[in-house]
């Protein structure tokens, strides 16, 4: 198997048509059947692109050693959305929480436990899920608000620190 056939297998793995590919890659229909049909040599720039946009292991597609795809968060939660078959809001969702820290992505956790207490949800919340300790202790509305207040200063602490951060990087030390 060549370069082109490895390219080839990375779009069927992917379940894409050439003009699917194509648009991802900014390669056109014609030209990608080209590559696959090994008509056309691959340059540097077309690997550099399907390994970016796909996460395709650049040592696989060169050489056609080891695994196919990168193994990472990103790629991980596009196998999920595929076996569940979830939506772009669903699948950017989980991306975004798996990405945040630990004490934010617990907020979120009491928070969604609180609400379902409040709605008085038939849904078994296990200990490690629970808002509060083992008591039988359901949160008060202020309690809540609390809650929610303290997940939104978190979240303009992070983007305040981001803002500025970006800002530094924008200026020439030196």
């Amino acid at each position: 198997m060549d370069i082109n056939d490895r390219i080839k297998a990375v779009r069927n793995q992917l379940d894409l048509t050439q003009v699917e590919f194509g648009r991802k890659t900014g390669i056109s229909q014609g030209h990608l059947t080209s590559i696959e049909n090994g008509k056309r040599t691959v340059t540097e720039k077309t690997i550099k692109v399907i390994c970016a946009t796909f996460d395709v292991n650049e040592e696989w597609l060169r050489f056609g050693r080891g695994e196919m795809f990168v193994k990472n968060d990103s790629t991980l939660v596009a196998q999920l959305a595929k076996q569940y078959n979830l939506d772009s809001f669903s699948r950017r969702f989980i991306e975004t929480y798996v990405k945040l820290p630990k004490p934010q992505r617990e907020a979120i956790k009491k928070f969604a436990c609180a609400v379902a207490a409040s709605e008085n949800a038939d849904v078994e919340i296990g200990a490690e899920l629970s808002p509060v300790s083992n008591e039988n202790h359901e949160l008060s509305e202020s309690e809540i608000d609390a809650e929610v207040e303290n997940y939104r200063r978190e979240l303009e602490e992070e983007k305040s620190t981001q803002t500025s951060s970006a800002l530094l990087d924008g200026k020439k030390i030196g």
